[in-house]
């Protein structure tokens, strides 16, 4: 006797699914302050005092541009070259929050605008600022969100990575296509800050004029052999995180050869060895070869996220 059982398979509806309940946090998005480095924040405080702005804005309505609430909320953004976009990228990977955009079809934008967010940076960020103008936006972020602003002492230069940020912001490795004299400078406004870059690694400062010499500015030059080296040396021990990463180990590579005088040697191998260095470090400042890298290891949407 042969009895047929028939199996029904009862499919039940995605709708009729009761979701888990999530709690959610306004900071649930922020990595814990603790894990990030301590260097690594006062590479981020350089980097905001040459590229950075703090700022209060009106709540607006995107549509009809109306004010909306009278009370003004703090903001900030870093805007860089389109080719150090990385550098936006990688804070924004190291604190959890933010924006990347792109602003303009050559610069790049990295924004806040969530009140919470700001407020913890400017936590982060307490004390580590060194150009008069952007502690004067710092304090009124700080008097909005009612934070006690910590005592300016920066303590050495040398001491932290605070140069590194800064030097991404307003700093060039140079080499003279004619002489091939090596030189590393510091373009900014305020001298105050080039003095004590001075102070500290030596060098020489002198003003400069815009092309229709209706404003000037400060530069901070370096080229002697024994204040390059010095500033290389600190360079080196905290490093950068955008272009100037590898700028930096083709500009360490020249100031070996011509400390040994390749430039000047009788063997044609090792002087064409040297010409090919200065090529190819002049090669990594064109900024369509690096927007192309960028884009291939990235992806075109590299700048939409």
């Amino acid at each position: 006797m042969i009895i047929l059982i028939k199996v029904v398979l009862i499919r039940t509806s995605e709708t009729t699914r009761v979701p888990a309940k999530r709690k959610f946090s306004k900071l649930s998005n922020i990595n814990n302050s603790k894990q990030i480095d301590t260097n690594f924040l006062f590479w981020i405080a350089g980097l905001i005092d040459g590229d950075g702005y703090f700022g209060m804005a009106p709540y607006i309505c995107k549509k009809t541009k109306a004010i909306l609430k009278p009370d003004w909320y703090p903001r900030f953004e870093i805007t860089t070259h389109i080719v150090e976009a990385n550098n936006l990228r990688k804070i924004k990977s190291r604190l959890g929050f933010g924006k990347v955009t792109k602003k303009t079809t050559t610069a790049v934008r990295y924004r806040l605008g969530n009140s919470v967010h700001t407020e913890y940076l400017a936590k982060l960020m307490n004390g580590k600022f060194r150009l008069s103008k952007r502690i004067a936006q710092f304090e009124k972020v700080c008097h909005k969100h009612e934070i006690k602003i910590k005592s300016k002492k920066f303590g050495n230069l040398a001491s932290n990575a605070w140069l590194t940020g800064f030097f991404e912001a307003d700093g060039h490795f140079g080499v003279n296509r004619k002489t091939l004299r090596l030189s590393i400078r510091i373009s900014q406004v305020d001298k105050s800050i080039l003095d004590e870059i001075k102070d500290e690694f030596g060098g020489n400062i002198y003003q400069s004029f815009s092309k229709n010499r209706n404003s000037s500015y400060w530069v901070y030059d370096c080229t002697s052999k024994k204040d390059i080296d010095k500033i290389l040396n600190y360079f080196t021990k905290y490093g950068f995180y955008g272009p100037k990463r590898v700028q930096l180990v083709r500009f360490n590579r020249l100031f070996f050869m011509k400390s040994k005088k390749y430039h000047y040697s009788t063997n044609k191998t090792i002087r064409k060895k040297f010409l090919k260095n200065v090529h190819m470090f002049l090669k990594d400042k064109n900024y369509l070869f690096i927007i192309e890298k960028l884009k291939e290891k990235y992806g075109s949407d590299f700048f939409n996220n």
